[in-house]
């Protein structure tokens, strides 16, 4: 038998995730997203990003302070979900470092772990981010992978471009995956280092308080101790199934947002002298907006579950709940849109930026963690 039944350490994070969205982000959340076009955004405030950071989360992964409750996937699900029912761009911002920092914990060399880690230990907001994605239509995720690093005496040279990588201005590092002949390797390449050029931030649908950019690697050289876990190597699949372990936590936020804002517009919302709430379809399509959320909420903690407890089938779990989230979030959110009518397309109510939003975050398979 499953039970999520928290215990205290997940209650406490859960409880001050959420007084964090409530006090902190929500009322920031319109200056973050309404707008359309990136040039016009309003990026996150080293301030704003240093607040969010003081709750912990990547520190808990750096350095296992409190325990293996604290640092567990579950409990950075709980929060990134919290996050992004205030803003999906918060829930990015934490969401970028945290994969770096658990790619690095988790699976780093010894000496990876004591060269990294400390630097995002403080209270002060550390950037990194995981670089897989690649511009273009791409239909058959990792294996698609163009970006090559070749072997060379005393290390390796990285070519490629990666895209849509989430505050990559601000990143210290960047955890690349490359191909080197038919396989994947996870390199880690300074962001300073020579050959590496953070292109200006990428207009997108939605999220672009999050700084998205293109990143392009050109004859960058590193050391063979910069493949992570050196000559043991990594599990390429495990950063994947976190990152879309981590999309579901973000995308059932943003849904729960959608959902909670309908469920009082319809209860004031008149059409043709009706109250539209009261109508019997409109409101067994909310019942269904409320079930089908929480599955989504299950699913996800369910693949989370499975990450920490290293159960085989892990990866099943979390490409199944990165799928139901995005189809259901697409869906309720779109329906939203729908019982708005033209008011879920003006700027100034916030349906419209959590469905343009939800269309960013459903493209965004492996660029973060949990």
């Amino acid at each position: 038998m499953i039970s999520f039944e928290f215990n205290d350490v997940q209650a406490m994070t859960q409880s001050a995730a959420r007084k964090m969205a409530e006090s902190i982000i929500r009322p920031l959340s319109k200056a973050q997203s309404a707008f359309r076009d990136v040039a016009y955004s309003k990026p996150l405030s080293s301030d704003f990003l240093n607040q969010l950071s003081s709750l912990g989360l990547v520190q808990s992964i750096a350095t296992h302070d409190g325990g293996e409750s604290a640092s567990s996937r579950l409990v950075s699900s709980l929060v990134l979900e919290q996050f992004a029912w205030g803003d999906a761009n918060s829930a990015l911002a934490i969401a970028a470092p945290l994969g770096f920092v658990r790619a690095i914990s988790e699976q780093g060399s010894a000496r990876q772990r004591a060269e990294l880690l400390p630097s995002f230990t403080a209270d002060a907001y550390q950037a990194a981010a995981i670089a897989a994605a690649e511009p273009g239509l791409i239909s058959s995720g990792l294996k698609s992978i163009k970006t090559e690093i070749t072997r060379i005496d005393g290390g390796y040279v990285l070519n490629g471009r990666k895209a849509l990588v989430p505050v990559a201005a601000r990143c210290s590092h960047f955890l690349v995956i490359a191909r080197e002949g038919a396989e994947l390797r996870a390199i880690i390449v300074p962001a300073r280092t020579p050959g590496v050029s953070i292109e200006p931030a990428r207009y997108t649908m939605g999220c672009a308080s999050s700084e998205m950019s293109d990143v392009l690697f050109k004859d960058v050289r590193v050391g063979s101790d910069a493949l992570l876990g050196e000559e043991k190597g990594c599990d390429i699949q495990r950063l994947a199934d976190g990152s879309w372990t981590a999309i579901c936590a973000i995308l059932t936020g943003v849904s729960k947002s959608a959902y909670e804002f309908i469920v009082e517009y319809v209860k004031e919302r008149k059409v043709g002298g009706v109250v539209l709430g009261t109508k019997q379809a409109v409101a067994m399509k909310i019942v269904d907006m409320f079930a089908d959320s929480e599955s989504m909420r299950w699913m996800g903690w369910r693949a989370a579950n499975q990450l920490d407890s290293g159960g085989a089938e892990a990866t099943k779990y979390a490409r199944l709940a990165y799928g139901r989230a995005v189809d259901t979030a697409g869906w309720i959110v779109d329906e939203c849109l729908q019982y708005m009518g033209g008011h879920g397309l003006m700027a100034e109510y916030p349906m419209e930026s959590w469905f343009r939003n939800t269309k960013t975050l459903s493209t965004l398979e492996t660029a973060i963690g949990v």
